[in-house]
């Protein structure tokens, strides 16, 4: 069964960019992977695709991790993507039944690039919607005249983003000028949830849109042996006894994949 997702790049000739991600296999595959299910995943879902809209602001050796720590409700969230579309997140609690409208708590986002310090960008969040969030991100973070546009229960979401004028006498609509004429058609796009690529695009020119390219996102997770060794023993130096008690080897799981890795006591502290 196919995993990926689309994500698809629109031009306006009036100035507006629209990247839309169709997130339908992908999202169905991570909510096998981590159980999800009822408000649960439709929580995921939004923010998965939400934030994997970033990557249409990356240059081709960039990352990014987005780390969402909500007290109210309590959940963690977290995703880490690059610029060609592989990602991997999950959402804790596993079991949450309830979609959280609204969170209060702290974001952070953190952008990599190569031989380069990461930057890091901490939002507080009260009384948040993901919507609200990631536009605060695409405010604050990058700078960006962008808003994300979802609906609610669809596997879909679009990054709309009005461009600077090429000219100096040319002019581009405002964000409420442009949402004002085509919301309604973008609704609906996002309502008949397409999984044609063809279809997709005669949708889009109905408003002008020119198809530019798209490309996949995939989950991809770079855990290792050798990385969870690693991992265990920055902790161990420490506190040996906490970690490993009486045993040789301990099994620690990937919260992202869930694989599983044996390490042994041997190969962290020789």
């Amino acid at each position: 069964m196919n995993s990926d997702g689309r994500l698809y790049t629109f031009l306006n000739p009036r100035g507006y960019c629209i990247h839309l991600i169709n997130g339908k296999s992908l999202i169905n595959a991570l909510s096998i992977l981590h159980d999800l299910h009822e408000g649960g995943r439709t929580y995921f879902s939004e923010t998965v695709l939400s934030a994997q809209l970033l990557i249409c602001l990356l240059k081709p050796t960039e990352s990014f991790g987005l780390y969402i720590d909500s007290e109210k409700p309590y959940l963690r969230f977290k995703m880490e993507s690059n610029f060609h579309g592989q990602m991997r997140s999950l959402l804790f609690p596993e079991d949450l039944r309830e979609f959280p409208e609204r969170l209060s708590g702290n974001c952070r986002l953190m952008k990599h690039w190569p031989d380069k310090q990461p930057y890091t960008s901490i939002i507080e969040m009260k009384d948040l919607s993901t919507r609200d969030l990631i536009n605060r991100i695409l405010h604050d973070s990058y700078q960006t005249e962008a808003q994300i546009y979802i609906e609610q229960g669809i596997d879909q979401a679009m990054l709309i983003i009005r461009m600077p004028p090429i000219r100096k006498d040319e002019v581009i609509p405002t964000f409420p000028e442009f949402m004002n004429e085509h919301k309604d058609v973008l609704s609906t796009i996002l309502k008949k949830d397409i999984q044609d690529h063809d279809q997709l695009v005669e949708e889009f020119q109905k408003i002008e849109m020119k198809y530019l390219i798209s490309k996949t996102v995939e989950f991809h997770c770079g855990c290792s042996h050798e990385r969870m060794v690693e991992n265990v023993r920055k902790v161990a130096l420490k506190d040996e006894q906490g970690v490993f008690g009486d045993e040789e080897s301990i099994e620690v799981n990937c919260d992202y994949c869930k694989s599983k890795y044996q390490i042994s006591r041997q190969e962290c502290l020789g």
